[in-house]
């Protein structure tokens, strides 16, 4: 939990721009709801008071272009990322990295939480 809340603390500084997508905020809600009620309230709180960029879902022919690359259910959400067009899309799910690392490099590096951390404090280094 230490990279994510590391992250969290760049966003407030500003160090760094975090953007979310309307899909991400469903996928978030469901996931809190089910397995982290507690969590429900400070999640809408960061929507709201901390405000990061949300962008609108990818439209369907871009997911369907992600998802006849790799066939994964989290098309939906690299098609945001792409569309954003973030520098990097972080995920806690290490599948995932490993699926879509190569075939997506040159539009989006996917990373760990931790491996962000390391890149972000590797730039600050120069």
């Amino acid at each position: 939990m230490v990279p994510l809340l590391c992250i969290l603390i760049l966003f407030k500084l500003k160090q760094i721009k975090l953007i979310i997508s309307k899909t991400v905020i469903e996928e978030a809600k469901n996931v809190i709801e089910k397995k982290f009620p507690d969590l429900r309230i400070k999640f809408i709180n960061f929507l709201l008071l901390d405000k990061p960029q949300v962008i609108k879902a990818a439209k369907k022919d871009e997911v369907l272009k992600i998802f006849k690359i790799i066939k994964t259910e989290d098309a939906p959400i690299l098609a945001d990322a792409i569309k954003s067009k973030a520098n990097f899309l972080i995920t806690l799910d290490k599948r995932f990295v490993n699926l879509v690392k190569e075939d997506f490099k040159d539009k989006i590096s996917i990373l760990l939480p931790k491996d962000f951390v390391q890149i972000f404090r590797k730039m600050g280094q120069n």
